[in-house]
């Protein structure tokens, strides 16, 4: 589509805002056995302030720095929620191969 990083970023963080909208009006109403609400409200009082933090220290980076620079700052932030992704995802494969067929459904 050939946008500019800083535009990319913001369509971005758009289409987040309204999968988080979305998933939040699903959850709503939704209560598991105990009849608590499905969202844990006391994490999101202590995660928002960091969320918004961090939004508007990248905001005034997005404005400040060359296309090129952001970039490189994408690709490591990509990279390192990449290598992250990976490990979880081979220790926990490692976990359940160590468990055995019974460890299946």
């Amino acid at each position: 589509l050939n946008f500019r990083p800083r535009h990319a970023v913001a369509l971005s963080n758009f289409t987040i805002l309204g999968g988080a909208l979305a998933n939040t009006l699903v959850n709503l109403l939704q209560r598991d056995e105990n009849g608590q609400s499905m969202i844990d409200w006391n994490i999101i009082v202590m995660m928002e302030p960091a969320t918004i933090a961090g939004t508007i220290v990248g905001s005034f980076l997005s404005k400040y720095l060359a296309d090129f620079v952001l970039m490189v700052f994408l690709i490591l932030v990509l990279a390192a929620l990449s290598f992250r992704t990976l490990d979880k995802g081979l220790e926990m494969f490692n976990h359940e191969t160590a468990q055995g067929p019974q460890a299946l459904p």
